[in-house]
């Protein structure tokens, strides 16, 4: 299944979430979020009865986790969006990210972490039913968040700054 996690609304596209759920049909897609306007509660109430939709609403953490392992790919359709940490838990987990907007700093693409279209969302639809989400490795991915987002490594590499400042 393809995961989506967040809020439901305008600014995090949720007519873009509709589309992708209404253009692949024979895809599986967990919703886990709650809405958080009127266009949210509205596409919720159409989409959450569909055969190819497993809307969880809100969830604690643990439980959203837990969800992560058997993810082909996390979805983001947010219309702007910065360094989101569910890029982050997802790819802990070796799950690739395709995002419809958000790229940043262009790590998608450099590191092999997914997908990143440019607004294209004709082509993020297309790819979905493709089954790209096999290019990718796992491995790769988990050794990415190692390197660059381990709290450990990263203190590591502050306090070497740091020392180089006073040497």
């Amino acid at each position: 299944y393809y995961l989506y996690i967040g809020s439901i609304d305008l600014r995090k596209g949720v007519k873009e979430l509709e589309y992708l759920i209404n253009t692949n049909p024979d895809e599986l897609f967990v919703i886990i979020g709650r809405p958080r306007d009127k266009v949210g509660r509205s596409i919720v109430s159409k989409i959450k009865n569909k055969s190819n939709v497993n809307y969880l609403g809100q969830l604690p953490h643990n439980k959203v986790v837990a969800v992560f392992n058997e993810a082909k790919a996390l979805l983001n359709t947010s219309i702007n969006e910065g360094f989101s940490n569910a890029f982050i838990e997802a790819w802990s987990f070796g799950i690739p990210v395709f995002s419809l907007n958000s790229n940043p700093s262009g790590v998608i693409e450099k590191y092999n972490l997914g997908e990143s279209y440019d607004g294209d969302l004709v082509r993020m639809a297309n790819i979905l039913s493709s089954e790209s989400y096999f290019k990718y490795n796992r491995d790769g991915i988990i050794s990415y968040v190692e390197k660059f987002h381990n709290p450990l490594n990263i203190t590591i590499k502050l306090i070497d700054e740091i020392q180089k400042k006073y040497d």
